[in-house]
């Protein structure tokens, strides 16, 4: 149908999003729980949310070949979860710190 904006959602980019800031997150924090990094959980969760912020905004802003996306703050907070949760799972099964 001609005259109909086609708006998709490249699915893969948003899983890609949610991998890179599980990760992240999950070794900052992992690095917090173990004494080296002289923050709370909370604190360091709210730095790693509000840099994928700042760097969609700066992708919005200063680049003209990349594109601020809402939508990627909402994976990358996501991921952010789930690398909390998954240090807590390994927490109870392995860790034991």
């Amino acid at each position: 149908m001609e005259g109909i904006p086609n708006f998709t959602i490249s699915y893969t980019d948003k899983f890609e999003h949610v991998f890179a800031y599980a990760v992240i997150s999950f070794f900052w924090m992992l690095s917090c729980k173990l004494g080296k990094v002289p923050l709370s959980f909370l604190s360091l969760f709210l730095i790693i949310i509000v840099y994928g912020i700042i760097i969609e905004l700066l992708q919005l802003s200063l680049t003209s070949h990349r594109t601020g996306d809402l939508m990627d703050v909402i994976a990358n907070s996501i991921g952010v979860a789930i690398g909390y949760i998954f240090l807590k799972i390994l927490n109870r099964i392995y860790l034991q710190v």
